[in-house]
């Protein structure tokens, strides 16, 4: 769960930086709506015991459309499709709350980043607005037991049947995975996978003469 917990925030830091060369060749500006949706890009499938959790909280939209839309670099829309489909197995209980997180809260602290990102902030700075906001989150869950947990899930949201737990090795499993992901939060944005990003991107753009 820790694994997952730093794969997750680093595909926020790559879509960040991704998002960053977006506004500095003009496809994102401080006018643009910015909103979350689910994925719809998927770099595998799972199985139901094992499904292939999506590593992001949630598709951005840029105007209603994807992100790849407004982009002219080749190699920015390829890393964006790779990014935003990214998937990782895991075990179905952290599947069922990630959905309620990311659906719930999570979309909204992306959302925050990416407007970061469009008034002018680095991937660094967006990074850290959403881990203050998710950190936010998951301060008001760890005080709950596992049985808590499986339960404050919102009456009024509807879903698809994976958002709800059932046993109660799911509530634990759920209870360990918040824990894990606020623990990978609190050592702050990965400083270094941004700046090796940065350069990866940097240097594939030159490759292809879009610099």
């Amino acid at each position: 769960m820790m694994l997952y917990g730093r794969r997750r925030l680093g595909t926020v830091a790559r879509e960040m930086v991704l998002l960053h060369e977006m506004r500095r060749f003009g496809a994102l500006d401080g006018r643009a709506r910015i909103d979350c949706a689910g994925a719809f890009w998927q770099a595998f499938r799972g199985t139901n015991e094992q499904p292939a959790c999506h590593t992001s909280p949630g598709l951005v939209l840029l105007d209603g459309l994807l992100p790849t839309v407004p982009v002219g670099s080749v190699v920015v829309k390829r890393h964006l499709v790779v990014v935003f489909g990214d998937c990782m197995l895991m075990p179905v209980a952290v599947n069922k709350l990630d959905s309620w997180l990311d659906e719930t809260m999570g979309w909204a602290a992306l959302v925050q980043a990416v407007e970061g990102v469009a008034q002018g902030a680095e991937p660094v700075e967006a990074v850290q607005l959403y881990i203050d906001r998710m950190r936010e989150v998951y301060a008001s869950l760890r005080d709950l037991t596992p049985l808590e947990l499986a339960r404050a899930r919102p009456a009024s949201m509807s879903g698809p049947a994976r958002t709800e737990l059932y046993v109660e090795s799911e509530f634990q499993m759920a209870c360990d995975a918040v824990d894990a992901h606020d623990e990978v939060l609190m050592h702050g944005p990965p400083v270094g996978k941004i700046r090796n990003y940065r350069a990866e991107i940097a240097q594939e753009m030159n490759a292809a003469g879009e610099t």
